[in-house]
């Protein structure tokens, strides 16, 4: 890939959206603060997510469901990693959890068997 400059209308017409200001969406994971990435940052971010998939494509392997919603970020250093569940429940609060059953009281073999609600 080679650095090139990019105009702002080009970026729409290539059907690229980005974030112009600091804003909150409510998602399943809970309430979360979205920050527009710089543009070498968001450079980084996109060139690791291709080398990525590049790997997977290189070794027969199709991902099969790639979306923003399913790249996973590492984070620097010990991360959230040295968090034990307990510990993350007092931080924020546990889920609400709930079983799901089908009319007659079973378990469907096609469906999760509980609904877990967002961390808020």
């Amino acid at each position: 890939m080679r650095n090139q400059a990019v105009e702002i209308d080009e970026i729409g017409s290539n059907h690229i959206a980005l974030p112009l200001e600091t804003f909150w969406i409510l998602s399943p994971n809970g309430k979360q603060l979205e920050i527009p990435h710089d543009p070498p940052l968001a450079n980084q971010i996109c060139r690791q997510t291709v080398e990525g998939m590049d790997f997977l494509h290189s070794r027969g392997i199709c991902h099969g469901d790639f979306r923003p919603q399913n790249i996973l970020m590492r984070l620097k250093g010990a991360g959230l990693n040295h968090i034990g569940r307990d510990k993350m429940y007092d931080m924020l609060e546990k889920p609400g959890m709930a079983e799901v059953l089908t009319g007659d009281g079973k378990h469907s073999l096609n469906a999760p068997r509980h609904l877990v609600s967002g961390i808020k």
